[in-house]
Parts: C-alpha cells; structure tokens; sequence
C-alpha cells in the first residue's frame, strides 16, 4: 500500500473514532509520546459540529513555560481549512488572550467580530486540534456551544471588537506571511 493510501486511510479512521467514540462539541487531552509522537508535546482534540446560528467558545488558561502552542479546524475529512484564505488556526504568537490572561477561540461559520474568531470554512461538522509544546503544564480546554449572536455575552466585557476592515487586513497578512514562509 503506498504512503498516500495510508495517510488518507489513518485519517478517515481517526476522523470514524472520533465521532462514534467522542462527544460532539468537547475536547480531550492526549500525551502521544508513548506511541510514536513527539516528545513533550500534549495534544487536545476533538469533534465539532455546528448550525449557522451557532458558535462554539473554546476556553483554557495558558501554561506559564510553553515553547509552542496552537488550535486549527480541520474538515470532516480532517484536511486542514483553507489556512490561507481563512484564520482556521491560531497559535501563541498569533492568539489574543483576554485581560484575565485566558484564550478563548469562537468557533463559527460566520466572523463574530472577536480577535480569536476560528472560521469553519462553510463546514457544518469538522475536528479541533491544538498542542501545547514543552510546556510547564497541560490544562485541559473547555467547550461551551451558544448562539452565535449571543457570543459576546460569554466573553469578557474588555473583549475588542474585530470590524470586517480589520478582519480582511489580518487576513491579507496571513496570506502574505503564508507566501515567504520557505518551502525549502
């Protein structure tokens, strides 16, 4: 069986596991070191799925000592979205934390206006990923599913608010720094 044949195939079952043995709409945490993954790396992930008037807030504190940290959507094939065009992900160096030092990503498929808005990409259905990276900790989100014009409600009252000007120059950066990242 070819290389192709098996990636496709091992992410078709995670994608399977994850909706027959997962709830829909929460996170688990994972140490995959024991089974070939990178060492001090931590992983969170889990199923979404989402009506158009809906959102999801995903919510944790921050480890004090963490070298990389991150959350992306993925289809419901598990293909990263549209990365370029789209803030399908997010991570430390890019992720606005809230005045109390915590992250909160809205994940919908319409921009709520918040900095950390997670575009679903027109999916109605998908998974989560995030990882935190030689860290001091590993705290374990939360998920809480609103409406989707109700999101401000669960957030900060400090919480800015992104205008759609704002939103299409923070994605004309993701593309251009997509562009000179080196392919080499």
């Amino acid at each position: 069986m070819n290389y192709a044949r098996r990636v496709t195939e091992f992410f078709l079952i995670y994608m399977k596991n994850l909706r027959e043995n997962r709830t829909i709409n929460s996170i688990k945490t994972t140490a995959l070191w024991n089974s070939n993954g990178i060492a001090k790396q931590v992983y969170f992930d889990g199923p979404w799925q989402l009506e158009e008037h809906e959102a999801l807030i995903i919510e944790t504190a921050i480890p004090e000592r963490c070298r990389y940290w991150n959350l992306q959507l993925a289809d419901p094939l598990s293909c990263g979205i549209d990365p370029l065009n789209r803030q399908t992900s997010l991570n430390g160096f890019q992720a606005e934390l809230d005045s109390d030092g915590k992250f909160r990503a809205i994940i919908a498929g319409s921009d709520p206006g918040v900095p950390n808005w997670l575009d679903t990409g027109n999916y109605g259905y998908g998974s989560m990923l995030g990882r935190w990276l030689d860290a001091d900790s590993s705290p374990q989100p939360s998920v809480r599913k609103v409406a989707l014009n109700e999101v401000r409600d669960y957030l900060p009252k400090d919480t800015p608010t992104v205008s759609a000007e704002e939103r299409d120059n923070r994605l004309r950066a993701r593309r251009k720094a997509a562009q000179l990242r080196r392919r080499w």
